[in-house]
């Protein structure tokens, strides 16, 4: 490996967002509220075809606890927020990490 994480199922979206949340910064490039509204959309239609999303509802819910906290119009990676408070730690930068201490 050249000292890229080697699993499958990374691309674009690893390449261009892992960085913006490491650095702390969730400017929008889709928001919380569009990601949510994809999701529901796309739930309802997986239901119509009777295609099982096994983990949907559970993603849904973590949206939905990222808009009720204020982040519906941060970017979609916002969500590590909602886990990072869960968790009591702090992903990213350093000056971040001090902030919460």
């Amino acid at each position: 490996m050249t000292g890229k994480i080697g699993f499958i199922g990374l691309g674009a979206a690893w390449e261009l967002r892992a960085p913006r949340i490491l650095a702390g910064d969730y400017e929008p490039g889709g928001t919380i509220d569009i990601s949510d509204k994809d999701q529901e959309l796309e739930t309802a239609f997986a239901k119509r075809l009777g295609v099982p999303l096994l983990l949907a509802n559970v993603t849904q819910q973590v949206y939905q606890m990222a808009r009720a906290r204020g982040l519906n119009k941060q970017d979609g990676a916002a969500i590590v927020k909602v886990f990072e408070q869960m968790a009591n730690v702090t992903v990213g930068v350093a000056e971040k990490k001090e902030a919460r201490q």
